[in-house]
């Protein structure tokens, strides 16, 4: 058996182009490595787009890293496969088969992985989501990195690393946003970036990439204030990348960069620093219920809470059909004076819907009811009934040819007026017509008639649907 021994590794080398000799060790020395890198990623960014700024910066391979090499001689592919290195005083020491010749090819490895006795190729994942805390150090082994070279005729041999990867350091401008807790950065790109290297001596370089995701997410696990963040990293297959997105998010919002371009394909280039200047905070627009004060506010395909006051801070609400006549219940109004739009609140929304035949007019779909979603005034409201008449419901086929379902409604001072279709008796006009109301004693909506007691009745008002 021969004894190869690689040494001459400086203590810092550049992370594109990594300088490896091999010599003779001491007899029975393993193939050892020196391994730990230090990585510094470069790069400039404005608001509105990704770019980037090569740099080629250092690392440094410590005591204690592992690689694996193994020759591609047959004895080296059968019976050897990968061997595992420790590093040892800036060398390490292979021992390869005394069949391997100068015709035969050497390949290393970084990191080292555990693997079957015998294995001559194996694939690398990268992942596409990570937690890291914000002080972790670049963890060196998401950075693959090979070298490929003939077996030395002589017991050493100069060779170059490639790492198979490009490494994005960001950092993120806190001005405007140091209190802001940072949850992930995520990067997208057209192409893929992130996918598998299958390791072997029989691929060009040592190595060949297959791309499966387009996607890369960091997600901080110390949520740190953004004053106190220093960078974090990423490590994507080199390549050119078009339609580039960051996304930094934090507990108030997520900022978005697009339509970015990189170019991490150079073999002699590895590390990139993106600076990441936020553009400025604007508090997201919320929907809520707001009073309605006059007809203007009125528009057709929006939505609206049939209300009546009960106090400054509680309005009756209409929810449900009950015997034909439109049960309330309370809610509160926020410190705006508004309904806060929930999943309650929602089911008590009522669309106006208008059509020319009716212009000037709006029919009530009230989906929460169901298939007779339509709320449409009585032909009538007598005294017969008290005076307190109730709804009649349609579906969604007939209702637009029905006059009762269509209601000329205006707003005064914020006093909703729902007027009626011209009440009928005994297919007669009667010159009267009504109004939607908020029955007091009884606790539901329905309609008045002019002689309705009005000390039965309370004034109902409109809460509409809108962003504020």
């Amino acid at each position: 058996m021969e004894i190869v021994k690689i040494l001459n590794m400086k203590k810092i080398y550049s992370l594109a182009l990594l300088s490896l000799i091999v010599l003779g060790c001491q007899n029975g020395e393993k193939f050892v490595i020196n391994g730990t890198r230090k990585i510094v990623v470069s790069s400039k960014l404005t608001k509105t787009s990704i770019e980037y700024e090569g740099d080629v910066s250092h690392l440094v391979w410590s005591e204690g890293d592992n690689v694996m090499y193994l020759t591609d001689n047959s004895e080296g592919l059968n019976d050897f496969g990968f061997q595992s290195a420790v590093v040892k005083e800036d060398c390490f020491t292979a021992s390869i088969p005394a069949s391997a010749t100068t015709e035969n090819q050497m390949l290393v490895v970084y990191p080292s992985k555990t693997l079957a006795l015998g294995t001559s190729e194996f694939t690398l994942n990268m992942e596409t989501e990570l937690e890291v805390s914000s002080k972790d150090a670049f963890n060196g082994h998401s950075l693959p990195m090979v070298a490929l070279f003939n077996v030395p005729k002589t017991n050493e041999i100069s060779t170059t690393y490639h790492p198979l990867g490009s490494v994005i350091r960001i950092a993120v401008d806190s001005t405007g946003h140091a209190g802001e807790r940072l949850k992930s950065i995520t990067l997208t790109t057209e192409q893929p970036c992130i996918g598998s290297f299958h390791i072997s001596p029989s691929e060009n370089n040592g190595y060949s990439f297959k791309g499966s995701s387009n996607t890369l997410k960091v997600n901080i696990t110390d949520n740190p204030e953004l004053r106190n963040f220093k960078y974090i990293y990423m490590v994507v297959a080199k390549g050119s990348y078009t339609g580039v997105k960051m996304e930094v998010e934090t507990e108030l919002s997520t900022y978005s960069f697009t339509d970015g371009k990189m170019d991490l394909s150079a073999q002699d280039k590895g590390l990139f620093r993106i600076n990441l200047t936020l553009p400025d905070y604007v508090k997201p627009k919320e929907e809520c219920f707001v009073m309605v004060k006059s007809t203007d506010e009125l528009s057709a395909d929006s939505k609206y809470i049939l209300a009546s006051k009960g106090s400054n801070t509680e309005y009756y609400v209409a929810y449900k059909n009950d015997n034909d006549y439109l049960k309330a219940t309370t809610v509160t109004l926020d410190e705006n004076g508004n309904i806060k739009k929930t999943e309650d609140t929602e089911k008590y929304a009522i669309t106006f819907i208008s059509n020319d035949e009716h212009e000037g007019k709006y029919a009530l779909k009230f989906e929460a009811l169901g298939k007779t979603c339509y709320v449409q005034s009585p032909n009538n409201v007598s005294e017969g009934v008290g005076y307190i008449g109730f709804f009649w419901f349609e579906n969604e086929t007939n209702f637009a040819s029905q006059d009762n379902s269509w209601w000329t409604i205006s707003i005064t001072d914020g006093k909703a007026t729902f007027k009626t279709k011209e009440f009928m008796l005994w297919g007669e006009a009667t010159g009267r017509f009504g109004e939607i109301t908020f029955f007091k004693n009884n606790g539901y909506f329905g309609v008045r008639a002019p002689e309705t007691d009005a000390d039965e009745c309370a004034d109902v008002v409109l809460f509409k649907l809108q962003e504020i």
